[in-house]
C-alpha cells in the first residue's frame, strides 16, 4: 500500500492519487505537494514525491501530477455559445497536450533543450510527467527580471523546435477539431476527437476560434478597423494558414511566454519548454510574436534595429537547428539554403502579419494586450497607417478575395 508519512494534502487526495497511479508508482508515493490551480480552475498540478529504496530504482523521486477537472459550471446548459466554445477549447486542449507528450516530444528533446519527459496517462485526464525541478529553475516572470542571455536562449529554444517539425503535416482526420466543429460533432451524436494529433492550427488567438472577439473590440480603438472590415481580419489570417507555397509551415509552441520555460541550473542555455496546449501548424512567427511581445524586455527592444536583430538571430539559429536535425536523422536538411526556401524576408512579412493577427486578437480580448504593448501598438499602427503597409494589405487581400471567388 502507498505509504503517506508526509502529507502536505489531505488524506483523501493522497488516496484518490494514489489509486490512480500505475502500481510502480502507486506502491513508492510518500507525500503530495500541490504547485498550482490550472487556468478558470480547471484543475490541479501536484508534486509527487516517492520514498527511495532498492524495490523503487525505476521510480523518480519526485514526477509531476497534471489533473485536469473542469469546474462543475463548466459545459452547463445555461452557458451560451461563447462560453461553451471556451469550455470546450480547454478540454481539447489538454488531450492537444497529452498527445504531444505522449508521441512527439521524444523527437524534439535532446542535450541542448527538451521538455518534461512522458512518465504515464493514467486516465484521459490525468497526466504524469518528469520534474524538471531537480535540474532546471523557472523563467523569471517579469520581463525586466531577464538578462539577454536568457531572453536569447528562450529564443533559440523556440528555434529548435520549431526546426524539429519543420514541414510538419497533420495527417488528415487526426488533428483536432475548431471547438465549434467539435460541438457540432458531438451534438450530432458522432464520436468526438480522439486525441491523436494536435492542433489544425496551432495558438488559442487564431480568428476561427475567435470570432466573437472582432464585435467586442472598441470603436474608439486605433484597430477597430478589423470590427468594422472583418474582411481585412480574414484576409490576414488566410495568409497566416495557408503560406505562398505552404512554406515556412511548422509545430508552433502556441503559448511561448516565460511562464512556459525553464533554464538548467548549471547550464543556462539550456531551457525546458512545457505546457504545450495549444502546439499545433502554424508558421514560426505566431510564436515570434508573442516571445516579443511578452518575453523580451523592452529595453531590447526600443529600435526597429532591436526588432530586427531577435528575428535575424532566431533565423539564423533556425537554419543551423535545421542542419543538426538534419544530420542526426541522416538525410538532407529541408533546404540546402534556408535563405532559399524560407528566407529572412519572408519570415519578415510574416511576422508583419502575425503582428496585426495577435493585434487583433488582445483587442477583442477582455483582457487588453500586455508586454511590450507601446511597441506593438506602435508597429500595427504603421502597417495600417502607413502607404507602404496599406498597399501591402491590400495585396493580402486580394489574394483572399480571388479565393473566396473561386471556392478554394
Amino acid at each position: 500500500m502507498p505509504r503517506n508519512k508526509r502529507l502536505s494534502s489531505s488524506p483523501q487526495l493522497f488516496a484518490a492519487i494514489a489509486a490512480l497511479l500505475p502500481p510502480a508508482y502507486a506502491n513508492h508515493l510518500d507525500h503530495v505537494e500541490h504547485l498550482t490551480t490550472l487556468w478558470a480552475g480547471y484543475g490541479n498540478i501536484y508534486r509527487l514525491h516517492f520514498a527511495s529504496g532498492e524495490e523503487a530504482e525505476e521510480v523518480p523521486s519526485s514526477a509531476v501530477l497534471k489533473w485536469i477537472e473542469p469546474p462543475p459550471s463548466a459545459g452547463e446548459e445555461d452557458e451560451d455559445e461563447e462560453e461553451q466554445e471556451g469550455t470546450m477549447r480547454k478540454v481539447l486542449s489538454y488531450k492537444v497536450e497529452a498527445n504531444f507528450y505522449s508521441n512527439l516530444s521524444p523527437k524534439f528533446s535532446s542535450e541542448h533543450h527538451g521538455t518534461p519527459k512522458f512518465l504515464a496517462r493514467p486516465t484521459p485526464f490525468t497526466l504524469l510527467l518528469s520534474d524538471l525541478a531537480a535540474e532546471y529553475e523557472l523563467m523569471p516572470t517579469g520581463r525586466q527580471d531577464l538578462t539577454l542571455e536568457q531572453a536569447l536562449a528562450g529564443l533559440d529554444a523556440i528555434a529548435r523546435l520549431h526546426a524539429c517539425f519543420w514541414n510538419y503535416t497533420v495527417q488528415e482526420g487526426r488533428e483536432c477539431h475548431e471547438p465549434r466543429e467539435e460541438m457540432r460533432v458531438l451534438r450530432s451524436g458522432q464520436q468526438g476527437w480522439q486525441g491523436d494529433g494536435v492542433w489544425k492550427w496551432g495558438t488559442y488567438n487564431y480568428l476561427q476560434t475567435r470570432q466573437p472577439g472582432l464585435q467586442q473590440i472598441d470603436d474608439r480603438s486605433p484597430f477597430a478597423i478589423f470590427k468594422k472590415d472583418p474582411d481585412l481580419a480574414w484576409a490576414i489570417e488566410d495568409a497566416i494558414q495557408n503560406p505562398e507555397g505552404g512554406v515556412g509551415l511548422t509545430l508552433v509552441h502556441g503559448d511561448a511566454k516565460a511562464e512556459n520555460m525553464a533554464f538548467h541550473r548549471v547550464a543556462t542555455h539550456r531551457v525546458a519548454l512545457y505546457d504545450f496546449q495549444y502546439i499545433g501548424v502554424g508558421v514560426p512567427t505566431q510564436d515570434l510574436i508573442k516571445y516579443l511581445c511578452c518575453v523580451v524586455p523592452s529595453r531590447h527592444l526600443s529600435s526597429q534595429a532591436d526588432e530586427r536583430a531577435w528575428l535575424s538571430f532566431y533565423h539564423s539559429r533556425l537554419a543551423e537547428h535545421l542542419e543538426s536535425y538534419a544530420s542526426e536523422r541522416g538525410r538532407a536538411p529541408p533546404s540546402t539554403d534556408l535563405q532559399q526556401e524560407y528566407p529572412l524576408k519572408r519570415l519578415l512579412e510574416d511576422f508583419d502579419l502575425s503582428l496585426l493577427s495577435w493585434v487583433r486578437f488582445t483587442e477583442g480580448w477582455g483582457g487588453g494586450a500586455w508586454g511590450n504593448v507601446r511597441w506593438l501598438h506602435r508597429r500595427a499602427r504603421a502597417l495600417l497607417e502607413e502607404p507602404n503597409g496599406q498597399q501591402w494589405l491590400k495585396g493580402i487581400r486580394s489574394r483572399w478575395t480571388q479565393k473566396q471567388q473561386s471556392g478554394k
